[in-house]
Parts: structure tokens; C-alpha cells; sequence
């Protein structure tokens, strides 16, 4: 079953938070994905694979430009 493998305890992170910030705490808690809250409400979520793709790759650091905001829950 999924609830076997799925992660229970969930990181969020600031959307203030910098993005270096966001990479040294998906390695801390070996994750590749992290959501996105701003005052207390979810704005998205960043993996991993957006880091490097879409943030890195074009030399920026503007985080809530690349979040993944259709979440469905």
C-alpha cells in the first residue's frame, strides 16, 4: 500500500527562504521536494528537478517564480 512508502512528516518552508537554504534541507532530510508557505499558507511546492532545471540553469534565484502551485491534496 502507498502508506508504506509515502512520507508522513511533511517540510514546509518560508517562501522568504533562500534558495541554498531549500537545497541544504532536502539534503538534510534526503527529500526531493519541499512545500511553500507564505504567512501560514501553502503557495507551492519546489523539487529537487526545478532546482536544477528551470533555477539553476538559467541563473536565477527568483523561488516563487518556479513553484508548483496545482496542488491537489
Amino acid at each position: 500500500m502507498i502508506e508504506k512508502i509515502m512520507s508522513k512528516n511533511l517540510i514546509i518552508l518560508d517562501s522568504k527562504s533562500s534558495l541554498e537554504n531549500i537545497a541544504k534541507t532536502m539534503k538534510k532530510y534526503d527529500i526531493g521536494m519541499i512545500i511553500i508557505s507564505d504567512k501560514n499558507k501553502i503557495k507551492g511546492l519546489i523539487t529537487d528537478r526545478d532546482i536544477v532545471t528551470k533555477i539553476l540553469a538559467n541563473k536565477d534565484n527568483k523561488i516563487k517564480e518556479y513553484l508548483n502551485t496545482n496542488i491537489v491534496s
